[in-house]
């Protein structure tokens, strides 16, 4: 069998907004799953402010959207895409001993000093195991120095994973769209050096897309003829708007999607994006504790691309006009008998989403805002004989301060209607995340996974939903 490694150039590409890429061989069948993409970014005085990728989403959090088409047919998507990734890299076992260091995704940003010349010869630089610590997933000032890392296209598009052929016989134009998050710098970690020049922007670097093919049409005809009909899933998502939350106030807000409308959706991911609030705050993240700015050491985080723990947060979500949860929904707790616990249950919540999607790793009691707030305020010596101490130990190897909400429909949707509750926290300032921080406007980004079918007869095909 005739098996090609393809390296392809964008015939588009601008660094802060999109790339498309073309797979428009002849008479070839691309192979998706040997298909990676090579994606890095660099931003100005990214070295002295030491800036790193998104610790959960890695490289995959510069992307906001993909979309593979046949001319204009889309193939398989995904918008949202790093907040998507992130939630996938917190998606695993907690027993795993990575997983309490930090997440896969942000282990492709490998490469530090990218193609280096020596004596003529060009060499791929990498970093060792002893400069891991500082180096892996950094950022540099260029495209030429600049932190680049591998992912698999399937690891973005769950289609492909039944998709694992692309004749061009059949797909006679197919194209690969990537859609850049407009500030890249927003979803990176960055720690300030005290630096007088501060990074002002952050771009992606040209991407490279590289695929495997074959071209043998004995093998190309055997491989069409097994194609007939294939029933795949995809993650298409839409969203609603949580308002601010007064101090001290619960309140209950009910929003319509309209997405999913004629859709059947099988299982339902909730994410609790913060949008950043009158203070900018995007997630967990450490507070400067002293003049000399040294910090207390953080959490291992997700920041814009988080799903921000919300206060006493309850859920509800009817379908079609049927509610799918008992009582008052998920997370609602009457078990303490006051008012001040409503929407408590914060395991209830958290025991149905690892039911529907598995294992999440996050330490015990990570999904409230009780252990992101601390226990010493802004005192340093405080906090770091209480709070670092005594309260978990070395919480830079934790994740806390996420809350996912996760269950299944099973059913085709006609009407989606979901009533959500918090109650605001009290404005106080402390070392993780001020309380005010967590009554920002939230964007409650709804993920639904969705049954498709793709049929093809002889070279024509179509593509629709169940």
């Amino acid at each position: 069998m005739a098996r090609q490694i393809n390296i392809i150039d964008p015939v588009h590409f601008t660094d802060n907004h999109s790339c498309e890429f073309r797979l428009n061989h002849s008479n070839v069948a691309y192979l998706t799953n040997g298909a990676y993409l090579c994606l890095g970014a660099h931003g100005t005085n990214a070295v002295v402010n030491e800036v790193h990728y998104n610790r959960r989403a890695g490289i995959a959090g510069m992307i906001q959207s993909l979309r593979l088409l046949n001319g204009g047919d889309v193939l398989a998507q995904l918008d949202n895409a790093g907040v998507w990734m992130a939630w996938k890299g917190l998606n695993q076992d907690n027993a795993n001993a990575r997983s309490r260091k930090q997440m896969s995704f942000d282990s492709a940003g490998i490469l530090r000093n990218a193609i280096d010349t020596r004596n003529g010869t060009e060499l791929q630089q990498t970093i060792t195991d002893s400069q891991i610590d500082v180096e892996l997933g950094s950022l540099a000032e260029t495209e030429a120095a600049a932190s680049v890392g591998s992912m698999e296209l399937k690891s973005f598009l769950k289609e492909l994973e039944v998709l694992t052929v692309l004749p061009t016989a059949v797909f006679t134009n197919l194209r690969l769209e990537i859609r850049w998050n407009t500030n890249i710098l927003s979803v990176c970690k960055e720690f300030e050096n005290g630096s007088s020049a501060a990074v002002s922007a952050i771009k992606a670097v040209r991407p490279l897309l590289v695929i495997e093919s074959i071209s043998d049409p004995t093998i190309i005809s055997q491989m069409m003829a097994g194609m007939g009909q294939m029933n795949f899933t995809c993650i298409e998502s839409d969203r609603f708007v949580l308002p601010v939350a007064t101090d001290g106030v619960r309140t209950t807000n009910s929003f319509v999607v309209r997405g999913f409308n004629d859709k059947i959706v099988n299982r339902v991911l909730i994410c609790n994006n913060p949008t950043g609030g009158a203070t900018g705050f995007q997630g967990i993240k450490a507070r400067k504790m002293d003049a000399d700015g040294t910090f207390i050491e953080q959490a291992l985080d997700s920041g814009a691309l988080n799903s921000l723990a919300q206060n006493r947060y309850t859920l509800q979500c009817r379908v079609n006009g049927q509610s799918l949860f008992t009582g008052r929904g998920l997370g609602y707790d009457d078990t303490f008998g006051a008012a001040s616990q409503t929407g408590a249950g914060y395991n209830h919540r958290l025991a149905i989403t690892t039911d529907t999607w598995g294992d999440v790793a996050i330490c015990q009691a990570g999904n409230t805002v009780g252990l992101c707030i601390g226990l010493g305020g802004d005192d340093k010596a405080t906090n770091e004989a209480n709070y670092v101490t005594a309260a978990v130990f070395e919480p830079q190897r934790l994740f806390f301060g996420s809350d996912y909400t996760g269950f299944r429909v099973m059913n085709r949707v006609s009407h989606l209607e979901f009533d959500v509750s918090r109650t605001g926290l009290t404005d106080t300032n402390l070392p993780i995340a001020n309380t005010e921080d967590f009554n920002q406007v939230i964007n409650e980004i709804v993920f639904a996974e969705i049954p498709k079918v793709l049929q093809v007869s002889g070279m024509n095909y179509r593509v629709s939903y169940l």
